[in-house]
């Protein structure tokens, strides 16, 4: 009895393990065998596909389909389906998920085991831009994880976008469109060959397969600028539908304008803040100044409300930003927008891409292009900063980021400069290209002065005085840590140059209006040089690495190399201990590229080594087939900045 009962429940196991079963497309794409892969790639998309057709109101229905292949136990974080929708514009229907397992094991995921979550939860504030997801916990390796899905949504402009890949390989990825009869379509490529559609009727089909890994490489553009993808515009036939027409850069602009427009009124709270912080002012420059740093220190907070209401590119009411305190971007810059506007000042709301300055292709007119606002203010001839630039119909632009809190009025984030971006003025309003600094504007200016021992030790008084992006980038870092976890770091930077640091002191003072900040520093390095055989001291003159030097790779570039205005300047000067003299003095260095120059000095004058090096580099993004020029470059300033200096002694 006790064995048939065994056996009972043996057969009641399998059944169950057999009643999973999915669909004939999951099971034969895990029955799929795989090309050849390097140990760097950790899963594989099988496929990515969605098919979309959209009514003449904007409605569209999608139905998605992904499989992807666990290559290494690394790639078990790629067995997750994630849809974005917004609260009240969107809708998820008959979402289902199956994994595999490589003997042929199938689990099924269903409404049990979705999880809807906001964006951000860190925040409780806004809860409308949601994900809905299903994930298969430490799936095997081997395994294949396939969903599917059926989307509806609303559209407010006649375009879309499909990015064939993320970073992993791609067998096929395929976008199928089917639109009214009479609509026109016309795509746009980005970082590929130009991907002519398959046309059937009203019906378009994009498709690549077989999509290389895109690797993970230092300095390189954001992946968003290097996954190939489509924007497609589409122009319904004459009265069949009430959507706006998008096809120019005017007319995006327009459309933007009509919903933010209304959303810059004030009331008496807002303009009464807006005359207490302009009263000490005695220039329109002035006032500018003091709203930008009002508006900046209100709190971000990245997620939108009520992304539904114009999909996400509509700000929220100036008077309701100013009454909270917090917003996003757009919010943000349509506050001082309307604070400006108080002051009698005319500004323009200004969408960019923010991360990467080579995002922005001005061939396709699209809001669907950026990420990110900012703001431009007009202003006379008499402001002279170097974001500032002249519009041949909106005169004299100041352009600025009231969302970053490291950059002042009069600079920009080095990753918006030179980028195109749509200034939103209306039929005035067209894109852009922003104005870049100079790579002397953005300047470290170190001075060490140190005293080396007989025995090696070494005693430093270090300053670095920045400018521009040099000294944003080292305020968003101070102002990320804590005091004793930024000393920390700091420690940690300069163990990197020295053996046995002991940081005794050091200040940070920010001038922040003057786009100016100092960190000084005092350290001891017990063992800084190497003393050998008695009577020979070893060191290398530079003390201190640049903290942000570009990282060089061996092996073969795949993708550019993109770099950011850097112009650092260093002056060393150490006092020698007495009873040595300089056996070997490293050479000089001179040499230049296309996107920089490079070049050290050393001399000894009294007892005392002076050292002096100089690096200006300009921002470019470099292919990656002249990546050698890049190599060659930083490697020799390593060379120049690791050479040694042998003192002997008498």
């Amino acid at each position: 009895m006790r064995i048939l009962l065994i056996c009972v429940i043996l057969a009641a196991g399998a059944s169950l393990r057999a009643a999973d079963k999915a669909p004939d497309w999951v099971q034969e794409l895990s029955s799929r065998a795989l090309p050849t892969y390097g140990p760097e790639v950790h899963s594989v998309m099988l496929l990515d596909e969605a098919r979309t057709a959209i009514d003449p109101s904007g409605h569209r229905e999608s139905h998605l389909r992904q499989a992807v292949r666990i290559v290494t136990v690394e790639g078990r974080n790629d067995a997750v389906a994630a849809i974005e929708y917004l609260k009240g514009a969107g809708k998820i229907h008959d979402f289902h998920a199956w994994l595999i397992s490589p003997g042929g094991f199938v689990k099924a995921y269903g409404k049990d085991n979705l999880v809807d979550v906001a964006l951000k939860e860190s925040f409780a504030l806004y809860e409308d831009y949601r994900m809905r997801l299903i994930e298969a916990r430490n799936p095997e390796v081997g395994s294949t994880f396939a969903w599917s899905a059926d989307v509806e949504q609303s559209s407010y402009i006649p375009q879309d976008t499909w990015v064939f890949q993320g970073r992993q390989p791609v067998l096929l990825s395929r976008y199928v469109l089917t639109v009214p009869a009479g609509w026109s379509v016309k795509g746009t490529t980005f970082n590929h060959a130009p991907i002519q559609p398959l046309i059937e009727g009203s019906t378009y089909t994009w498709q690549l397969e077989n999509l290389p890994l895109i690797k993970r490489e230092p300095s390189s553009p954001s992946l968003a600028s290097l996954v190939p993808r489509v924007g497609i515009t589409l122009t319904p036939a004459a009265g069949s539908s009430s959507l706006p027409v998008v096809n120019t850069w005017q007319n995006v602009s327009s459309w933007n304008a009509t919903l933010a427009d209304p959303q810059a009124d004030a009331n008496d709270a807002l303009s009464a803040k807006v005359k207490e912080l302009t009263a000490p002012a005695s220039n329109d420059f002035q006032r500018i100044q003091a709203i930008s740093r009002y508006v900046q220190n209100i709190r971000y907070v990245a997620i939108e409300v009520n992304l539904a209401r114009g999909g996400g590119y509509q700000p929220h009411p100036a008077t309701e930003v100013f009454a909270n305190q917090y917003g996003d971007c757009k919010d943000k810059a349509n506050l001082m927008r309307a604070m400006l506007k108080i002051a009698g000042i005319r500004s323009y709301l200004v969408s960019v891409y923010s991360g990467d300055r080579y995002h922005v292709n001005p061939q396709w007119p699209s809001p669907r292009q950026f990420n990110h606002v900012i703001i431009a203010i007009q202003v006379d001839n008499s402001v002279t900063a170097p974001v500032a630039l002249g519009h041949p119909v909106l005169g004299r632009l100041l352009f600025f980021d009231p969302t970053d809190t490291g950059t002042p009025l009069g600079d920009l984030p080095d990753d918006e400069q030179g980028s195109y971006a749509l200034l939103i003025a209306g039929q005035k309003g067209d894109i852009v290209q922003l104005p870049s600094a100079p790579p002397e504007s953005n300047r470290s200016d170190i001075t060490i002065a140190g005293t080396l021992s007989d025995r090696g030790a070494l005693d430093v008084h270090f300053e670095d005085r920045a400018t521009g992006q040099s000294a944003a980038e080292l305020r968003r870092i101070y102002a990320a840590y804590q005091r004793a976890d930024f000393q920390t770091q700091l420690e940690r930077w300069l163990s990197a140059s020295a053996r046995q640091v002991s940081l005794t002191h050091w200040d940070v003072n920010d001038a922040f209006q003057s786009e100016r900040l100092s960190l000084k520093m005092a350290f001891q390095s017990a063992n800084y040089a190497q003393l050998m055989q008695g009577r020979m001291l070893v060191f290398r003159p530079g003390i201190v690495e640049r903290w942000n030097g570009i990282r060089i790779q061996t092996d073969a570039r795949t993708t550019p190399v993109t770099l950011d205005n850097e112009c650092y300047h260093k002056q060393v000067r150490v006092k020698l201990p007495a009873g040595f003299t300089v056996d070997e003095l490293p050479d000089a260095s001179n040499f230049s590229a296309p996107f920089g120059k490079f070049t050290s000095t050393y001399k000894v004058e009294n007892g005392e080594l002076l050292f002096s090096e100089q690096l200006d580099v300009s921002a470019a993004a470099i292919p990656a087939a002249r990546y050698g020029e890049v190599k060659d470059f930083f490697e020799h300033i390593a060379g120049a900045e690791q050479a040694p200096l042998v003192l002997i002694k008498n």
